[in-house]
């Protein structure tokens, strides 16, 4: 099966499907680069402005938007890894 490439100018809805991918809102954004994800496990998850695929999805997350991301657990607690605006 071939899988079509997005284009530049697709919408966010275009995140790529990552394998063992879970989904979630955004629950906080912190002015210095950072929130927290509120995955449907209901577990809340940090995740810092470089775990973005594309860092452009920065400007325009807000609270309550859908993002799909890789469950990680750090060393400081749950985190959220490549994570992808579904929704704005």
């Amino acid at each position: 099966m071939i899988r079509e490439t997005p284009s530049p100018k697709a919408s966010a809805a275009a995140v790529p499907v990552m394998e063992g991918a879970a989904v979630g809102k955004i629950r906080a954004l912190k002015t210095n680069g950072y929130g927290f994800i509120e995955g449907n496990d209901k577990a809340v998850r940090f995740f810092h402005l470089s775990d973005l695929i594309n860092r452009a999805d920065w400007d325009r997350m807000r609270i309550g938007n859908v993002v799909r991301f890789i469950a990680h657990e750090s060393a400081k607690g749950p985190a959220a890894l490549q994570v992808g605006l579904i929704t704005d």
